[in-house]
């Protein structure tokens, strides 16, 4: 590869840098990385001075590029481990990012992009030599954890549950922030189960990071962490029409990118709830945010002035969800994954052990009718994409079950 030959003739060749110390051998590709982030981003701290992208994008962007080399990426996961410039420390709780400052005032989010992808380069290395780390190098595979725990700290803290606030100078950035870090816990919870195996907490088969990612989307959930995932699915019908007037294609198609992997998390979590071991009597705060009205301006209120939502609006996520599912020009991937998790959403509210508290889907749809009527012609057309078919045939048989009121519509037609 490539790469490899790249690395190799700076090995053969001479030092990376001016290099006048006698007593100490001169800094490697990753040494003389770190030291220059060190650097830069601990004098942008200490000034409060913006933070140079056009250095650190690119610095970030040969970490994420090493990891994929075994000769260097060890030594990626040991200088991140000991460094505190990048993903702050566990000492200290209030650690302010110079690159998040910089972007912030900026309004464009080069380096918070690269540092995502950092992440999720980790997390994929860490996940594809999970097996031979664990066996021949248990004491590095317990620093993976460690750096990938704390990254996905930060990550929830200073990015997921505060970007939505952020000024944006380009709204594509604004939905690939929101893409990616959905992606990130959609990934770990994914592979989960590969985690436990090689993992154990007290001695029982779990891992911390997984752990974490289900808890504060389960059973420690927030509204900070919640209402970014479910605005991006209630706000469907408003960015999609208006991103389509003003004929943005770049942006609507990175919104696209965004509702379909947010579709995929909730359903995730909502199927994570389900068959999870731990008891949930009640609602958790997903299932509530999805039966709640919202308001479906915020996702472009920050972006740029060329768009003018109406801020009053708002939209029940149920209500979009059926909407979605007919809208075709979005492919069918967007339409299956809006069926699924309307799938699972009526198990987990059927699964509530009161009664009471079991809400009918019929309340929250702004017509039911014609709704209903809208899915029985997809069931009904022999050349609709089969896999949207199956997948509606499933939540008829799902709704019929768990909700009565569905049943009724479904067969009947009408109330």
């Amino acid at each position: 590869p490539l790469t490899d030959l790249l690395m190799q003739s700076l090995e053969e060749g001479g030092p990376l840098v001016s290099h006048s110390a006698r007593d100490v051998a001169p800094p490697d590709l990753v040494q003389l990385i770190f030291m220059i982030l060190e650097d830069v981003l601990n004098r942008a701290y200490n000034s409060r001075a913006a933070v140079p992208s056009a250095l650190i994008a690119p610095c970030l962007g040969i970490l994420t590029t090493l990891l994929s080399l075994p000769n260097y990426s060890n030594r990626v996961w040991l200088f991140l481990r000991s460094s505190s410039v990048l993903f702050g420390s566990d000492r200290d709780a209030t650690y302010n990012s110079p690159i998040l400052t910089s972007e912030r005032n900026s309004g464009t989010y080069v380096m918070t992009l690269s540092l995502l992808r950092l992440v999720r380069t980790l997390l994929e290395e860490s996940v594809s030599r999970l097996v031979p780390t664990h066996a021949e190098q248990p004491k590095l595979q317990a620093i993976k954890e460690e750096v990938l725990l704390r990254a996905v700290h930060f990550i929830q803290n200073h990015i997921w549950v505060e970007h939505a606030g952020w000024r944006y100078a380009h709204l594509p950035d604004r939905f690939e922030i929101s893409r990616s870090v959905i992606e990130l816990y959609a990934r770990i919870l994914d592979v989960r189960s590969v985690l436990e195996v090689n993992t154990t907490v007290d001695g029982e088969a779990r891992s911390v990071l997984a752990d974490f990612v289900s808890g504060i989307l389960i059973t420690h959930a927030a509204n900070p962490t919640i209402t970014p995932l479910v605005h991006a699915i209630a706000s469907a019908r408003t960015v999609l029409s208006t991103l389509t007037q003003a004929r943005r294609v770049p942006e609507l198609h990175a919104y696209s990118q965004l509702l379909e992997r947010a579709l995929y998390l909730t359903r995730l979590v909502l199927q994570l709830k389900n068959t999870s071991r731990d008891a949930f009597k009640g609602h958790v705060l997903l299932e509530q945010a999805l039966c709640a009205d919202h308001a479906t301006a915020n996702m472009l209120l920050r972006a740029s002035r060329a768009f003018a939502p109406d801020t009053s609006s708002r939209a029940n996520p149920i209500d979009v969800l059926m909407y979605l599912i007919g809208q075709r020009d979005l492919g069918t991937t967007i339409p299956i994954e809006a069926t699924k998790v309307l799938t699972a959403l009526c198990v987990a509210l059927a699964n509530n052990t009161s009664v009471d508290a079991r809400p009918s889907l019929l309340s929250y749809l702004s017509d039911a009718q014609t709704t209903m009527a809208g899915l029985v012609r997809i069931l009904k057309h022999p050349y609709d994409d089969l896999d949207l078919r199956n997948a509606l045939w499933t939540f008829v048989t799902t709704a019929v079950q768990k909700q009565a009121p569905l049943a009724v519509l479904f067969v009947a037609g009408h109330f």
